[in-house]
Parts: C-alpha cells; structure tokens; sequence
C-alpha cells in the first residue's frame, strides 16, 4: 500500500526488486511477520531491507497515509482508508503468499467465551455476538 503520493505506479504491476526505488515500511525484525517478509523476498534472491521499522501494523497506516513510504499491510485494515482515497493498492508481479493462523485448545477443558469469538472470527472473518 502506499499514500496518495504513489498514485502513479497504483496502475502498474511493479517487480518486488523496483520496491527498492521507494521508502519501505513494515514491522521490526523482532517480529514474525518480518521473518515472513525476508524469507519471502530471499525466496526471490531479493535482500529485505526496510527504510523505517514500527513495533505494530497500525503505526505503518499513519506512516503510508503520509507518504512516507510503502508498506505490506493486512486488506482489512486498510480497506477503508482504501475506500476513502487516502491510501491506493500497489500491485506486485509476484503473489505474496498466503499466511495462515492456527487455534489449538484441549478438547477436555471448555473454551472461554472470548476465544470462542475469536475462533469464529479466524473462520468466517466477522465478529457477531454469539449467543
């Protein structure tokens, strides 16, 4: 994703080696989500470096929003600002692939009311009041 700034290569379909042409924001490499990110560009001989490191994803949407540089950041949160221009899609010529998240619990033991709404959630992506 990238701010309004980058409206220009929102069109096209960049190369993951051409990102280094732009300022590259993502979550620091104590994360998860960084290792995910640099195995992904190694997979493609690619170094991953990035420009400016923030401790969580909704820091990077302010950081995006501004034009300070571009970002992989989850579509659900950044739908609306997708919707109400403030931030544009930049498409990539490679798929970034697909992550996953996995619940486990002891069948044995009953499931909190929280994590029995946060399970429904990872299946069907809405939150509704269970009853």
């Amino acid at each position: 994703m990238g701010g309004t700034d980058y409206f220009k290569i929102a069109g096209k379909e960049l190369k993951l080696e051409e990102l280094y042409a732009y300022s590259l924001i993502g979550l620091g490499n104590e994360t998860v989500t960084y290792e995910f990110y640099k195995n992904f560009f190694s997979e493609h001989q690619i170094d991953y470096e990035l420009d400016m490191e923030v401790a969580t994803s909704d820091l990077m949407l302010p950081l995006i929003q501004n034009n300070l540089g571009i970002g992989f950041v989850a579509e659900m949160l950044a739908i609306p600002l997708l919707q109400n221009k403030s931030l544009v899609r930049i498409n990539l010529d490679t798929n970034v692939p697909k992550r996953e998240i996995q619940m486990v619990w002891d069948k044995g033991r009953g499931k909190s009311r929280l994590a029995d709404i946060f399970g429904k959630y990872l299946q069907t992506g809405t939150i509704k009041e269970i009853e």
